[in-house]
């Protein structure tokens, strides 16, 4: 063959593969599309705690909870710098830089498919697969750290499965393996797969120490991103995370101590088995049960092909330790395990396919008879429809799912809450995504900048010497009132200050005079409304009450709260169990303490009155109402 025909083979070979490639990646973005994070995140799954904290980290070159991910922060705010420069949202470019690593990982998955088959279309079929399981897709279409894991993840497998000769291999694992590492330290689960896959090379170093020495030094690179976490926590910083600038505070985020608690076998027989069915519907959800078990079988079949034998164990020896650590050695759920072994599985598939693609060919090959092609193309046929029935289970199993979950506006609603927030106080949210939608908004829009944050973990006492400490009303159900008391060392007093925002309050606040009940006044408990007021935002209908007792009742009553048109019918209301939202009994009042209270109620272009007071539900299943007051909606147009 003339070296001109034999150059014009490979480069329309090189440019057939770049085009799959290219394919694949685009289909998959297409599909991607409607899932993308394109809002602050709101959602509470377990795939998307961290993804408000990531936005708005990679936005302001902060750092991240502990281990802190140095690396991943630097090089993803950098490319989120870029993308905005280029009109991307500061809430999508996190996102994008995730499909970025995400399409670089499956573009390495892709290469590592080919060389190891050379079937490029069988490879591009598998990767599109992968890219449609529920783990991949999440983390490429969400700001998160593990689709940078996954692409360090494969590119270890690749370096070290590669067939042909690479110089310093061992070395060139040694510097990708300790970034790895130092990144994410699930990475040293993959150890005893990469020390098997490149045992010729790892063979000879045994004997020169001074080669280990040196893969050694080049791993401890891994480690120097970490000085970016005391750097950038100056005085001027924002979101940074801990004291990584203090040695004890720089040890705790590298170790990651706060996720000890995670770590260790389970405590009971219970224990392990609620591990073992979490992690085991997750792999049931990601690929199914057959997936599952056609994965191990193209595994374990693979194991009989001389030219499938290294990598199949290699995935192997990736599969187990993962599994076995996210089952028996970590009660919560990490990403990383869940790529290796859904990887393993894939590549059981490739293997798979390939072995019955190869079984077809044989007998072609040996018979002539026209059933025999026939066979053949019922063997081709009934793959085709196996693999594109498999890619629309997994499609309709995960886009609703993962559409659901990146676009839940939790976190819009939290900043729309926190707009109400009286200005110079401070709201207090725990550390989790609504605390991140208000840093969000605070320090990469610049909105809010008239209130404070706070998360669970602050100093309350000194918060109040500088305002108003507030908090949203659902707060109380994991931080009660009991917890409050506790972390300010006294008693609290409750109020409402805005629409579910309530104001801790240290010491009650009481009328000027005695409150006195009027002659005709007919509730069986003495309470009675000082004052009330009706206030109108774009949206909303807010009545505002003082209720005040003039001594302390002996047994609580509702809140009755009507929004009536001009026939006195009912059109809206805002009842309550007790006020504050249910969280002040009447009971727990002092006498002539004033208790303030404010009841929302959605605009209605016919309401024309509020009505309210107190109700209880008598015996009979008869509502008796007291002390009923109406007062008109005057509302701007």
């Amino acid at each position: 063959m003339k070296p001109a025909t034999l150059q014009a083979k490979v480069l329309n070979r090189s440019t057939a593969l770049v085009l799959l490639v290219i394919i694949v990646l685009i289909t998959l973005s297409l599909i991607y599309r409607p899932t993308f994070q394109t809002i602050i995140n709101g959602s509470s799954h377990i795939m998307m705690i961290d993804v408000g904290e990531t936005q708005a980290v990679l936005n302001t070159w902060g750092t991240l909870h502990p281990t802190g991910y140095p690396l991943y922060v630097m090089l993803s705010s950098g490319l989120v710098a870029a993308l905005k420069l280029i009109g991307v949202s500061a809430t999508t470019a996190p996102a994008l830089v995730s499909w970025l690593w995400g399409g670089v990982a499956l573009i390495l998955v892709y290469a590592l498919a080919t060389h190891l088959t050379q079937k490029p279309i069988l490879a591009a079929v598998m990767t599109f697969v992968l890219g449609l399981t529920r783990f991949v897709w999440v983390h490429n279409v969400i700001a998160e750290v593990y689709s940078f894991t996954f692409l360090l993840q494969i590119l270890l497998l690749l370096v070290a499965l590669w067939r042909k000769p690479i110089r310093h291999r061992i070395l060139w694992l040694a510097f990708i393996g300790g970034i790895g590492v130092f990144h994410h330290r699930t990475i040293t689960l993959l150890i005893p797969a990469l020390l098997y896959a490149a045992w010729p090379d790892v063979k000879p170093l045994l004997r020169k120490p001074s080669m280990l020495i040196l893969a050694l030094l080049l791993g401890l690179i891994g480690f120097l991103p970490y000085l970016y976490l005391p750097l950038r926590a100056n005085p001027d910083a924002t979101w940074v995370y801990g004291e990584p600038n203090t040695l004890s505070g720089f040890w705790e985020q590298f170790m990651g101590k706060e996720a000890n608690h995670f770590f260790g076998l389970p405590d009971s027989q219970v224990a392990f088995q609620q591990n073992f069915d979490k992690i085991n519907d997750i792999m049931v959800q990601g690929v199914s049960i057959p997936g599952i078990l056609l994965g191990l079988l193209g595994l374990v079949i693979a194991l009989r092909n001389p030219q499938y034998r290294r990598p199949s164990l290699t995935l192997i020896l990736a599969l187990i330790p993962n599994y076995v650590f996210a089952v028996g050695l970590f009660s919560d759920v990490l990403a990383p395990n869940i790529f290796a072994v859904q990887l393993a599985f894939a590549f059981g598939w490739l293997f798979l396919v390939d072995e019955v693609l190869q079984i077809a060919s044989r007998n072609r090959q040996e018979q002539v008879h026209r059933w025999h092609t026939k066979l053949q193309f019922a063997v081709y046929a009934a793959l085709a429809a196996a693999l594109i029935y498999f890619s629309l289970w997994l499609y309709d199993q995960n886009h609703n799912f993962i559409q659901n979950i990146t676009h839940d506006r939790t976190g819009l609603e939290t900043i729309a809450l926190a707009e109400n927030a009286p200005p110079n106080s401070t709201l207090m949210l725990a550390w989790g995504p609504r605390f991140y939608a208000i840093g969000f908004a605070q320090d990469v829009e610049h909105q809010l900048t008239y209130i404070r944050r706070a998360d669970h973990k602050a100093d309350f006492d000194a918060l109040l010497q500088q305002g108003p400490l507030i908090t949203p009303e659902y707060t109380f159900f994991n931080q009660p009132i009991a917890w409050w008391e506790n972390r300010l060392g006294t008693k609290i007093y409750l109020r409402a200050v805005a629409p579910y925002l309530v104001q801790i309050d240290t010491k009650p606040r009481f009328a000027e005079t005695p409150v006195t009940l009027p002659a005709d006044f007919d509730a069986p408990v003495p309470v009675i409304a000082l004052d009330a007021q009706i206030t109108c935002t774009r949206q909303t209908i807010v009545l505002t009450v003082d209720w005040a007792a003039a001594e302390t009742p002996s047994r609580n009553l509702h809140i009755m709260v009507h929004l009536l048109d001009a026939n006195g019918e009912v059109i809206d209301q805002a009842d309550q169990s007790a006020p504050i939202y249910g969280w002040r009994p009447m009971t727990d009042w002092l006498p002539n303490e004033i208790v303030t209270d404010v009841y929302p109620l959605p605009r209605h272009s016919d309401a024309i009155n509020v009505r309210f007071g107190l109700y209880e539900q008598l015996a009979d299943e008869i509502f008796q109402n007291y002390s009923v007051q109406t007062l008109p909606v005057r509302c701007e147009p």
